[in-house]
């Protein structure tokens, strides 16, 4: 077993590496567009038939490398996954600040205000297995959690979700936007920052709004294929 602090070395540099093929998709894409505009704008100029091979020849152009990108999305997030749920199973026993925050809550018990949950909780923000813990001091007191509900997750489950969100956009059902999303809400629930302040800045910067998935996202809608559906 891999020990905690390499794990967390190897899920940046994961999320990074998705980061990366969510750049490539989005940089092919954004060709295909460009050239099927290209293309449109000379039926005036070119018969049909001419028209309809360059339209071809780019769908599977865009196909192919789409493919070829989340062939190799689909292994980083293996990787990902076993990576996530080994570090989210070791717990840190030798932590003091773990093992104060856990005599505080058997201490004060209910004394404990929200504030005081949420500013226990802020010392571990990328510690799901210390979450875990702490959550379950406070469940055994009946103390509120502070929002531990909102950022304790199950990484398989999460893992899984990303796997069908990446089978959709190889299928044409789902933009690589909205992807690259549901990975930055993962790397962010990890604690993850990257330049600029923001998960995956690159691709949420500039989205296509011509995708219907992008516009619906801008209008705050959910997306087309809910999480599990």
């Amino acid at each position: 077993m891999a020990t905690k602090e390499y794990n967390k070395l190897l899920v940046r540099d994961l999320f990074f590496k998705l980061g990366q093929i969510v750049d490539k998709s989005n940089a092919a894409q954004n060709a295909y567009r460009s050239r099927m505009a290209e293309l449109e704008a000379q039926r005036n100029t070119y018969l049909p038939e001419h028209i309809q091979k360059g339209q071809d020849e780019a769908n599977s152009e865009l196909k192919v490398k789409t493919q070829a990108l989340f062939q190799d999305c689909q292994i980083q997030l293996d990787k990902l996954g076993s990576a996530l749920i080994e570090m989210h199973s070791q717990f840190d026993l030798g932590n003091p600040a773990l093992t104060n925050a856990l005599k505080l809550i058997e201490i004060s018990g209910k004394n404990l205000s929200y504030a005081n949950v949420a500013g226990i909780i802020a010392q571990f923000p990328d510690d799901q297995a210390s979450m875990r813990q702490l959550q379950t001091a406070l469940k055994a007191r009946d103390i509120i959690d502070g929002g531990l509900d909102k950022l304790i997750y199950n990484a398989g489950e999460a893992i899984d979700t990303l796997k069908q969100y990446a089978s959709w956009v190889v299928a044409g059902k789902e933009s690589t936007f909205i992807f690259g999303v549901q990975v930055g809400k993962i790397a962010k629930l990890e604690n993850i920052d990257f330049p600029q302040g923001e998960p995956f800045p690159s691709f949420v910067g500039k989205p296509s709004m011509d995708d219907p998935s992008v516009a619906r996202a801008a209008a705050g809608l959910p997306p087309i294929h809910p999480a599990g559906k």
